[in-house]
């Protein structure tokens, strides 16, 4: 096919019409030579990734067990999260969203390492998640959760962290979704709503109750 090209283009050339119509109209000609020099342009690759869903529980300290109450954990801004990261996350990228998600685990100075645990109902053992040379990557958390299915358990190595209930307005609960307690008129985080209704009508009874004493 090139090859019959070039002979047509040669014949062109060689035409004294051709030439007498390029001398006439040299613009139209020019545009012409110029989009057969053109290539096509290359198709574009696609560079997004795939986001999955993970779940995950920081804990307290260093534990080989569930959790046995998380409701003193989520006061805290521990417990359980739901996190999404790119499936082509790595090591860095993961330490950084759960930094994001959980502002005490940047004050780990001892190390915190991920655990999994079978499937079950209540306290079960945990057992640490195999990681490669480079650190976690979202491949291996997908596969050691079960597609995500299964909670995967934050452990602090060496150090405790405080569990004492955190103020509403805390950076760790800026991304739940809050409403406001009727009682009391508090913007409470829709997790700790329950825990704070309880709470909050307990408190009023016990002031009704002073007051009809008095």
């Amino acid at each position: 096919m090139e090859s019959q090209a070039g002979t047509s283009s040669s014949i062109e050339v060689n035409n004294p019409v051709h030439r007498e119509r390029q001398r006439s109209f040299p613009a139209i000609y020019a545009v012409s030579r110029a989009r057969h020099k053109r290539k096509a342009p290359e198709p574009l690759r696609s560079t997004c990734s795939k986001v999955i869903e993970l779940q995950f529980c920081l804990q307290p300290e260093n534990s080989d067990r569930t959790p046995k109450d998380e409701t003193m954990l989520l006061q805290a801004g521990l417990g359980r999260r739901t996190v999404h990261l790119n499936d082509d996350a790595d090591h860095t990228e993961i330490t950084r969203v759960l930094f994001e998600e959980y502002p005490k685990l940047r004050h780990l100075h001892g190390g915190w390492l991920l655990q999994k645990a079978a499937g079950g109902s209540g306290q079960r053992k945990t057992t640490p998640l195999a990681h490669g040379s480079q650190g976690y990557t979202a491949k291996i958390l997908k596969s050691s959760s079960n597609n995500g299915k299964n909670i995967i358990y934050i452990v602090p190595l060496q150090e405790k962290i405080d569990t004492t209930p955190l103020p509403y307005d805390s950076p760790e609960f800026q991304n739940m979704p809050k409403n406001d307690c009727i009682t009391c008129g508090t913007s409470v985080p829709l997790q700790l709503l329950p825990f704070h209704i309880e709470s909050c009508q307990c408190h009023d009874n016990v002031s009704d109750l002073i007051q009809c004493c008095c």
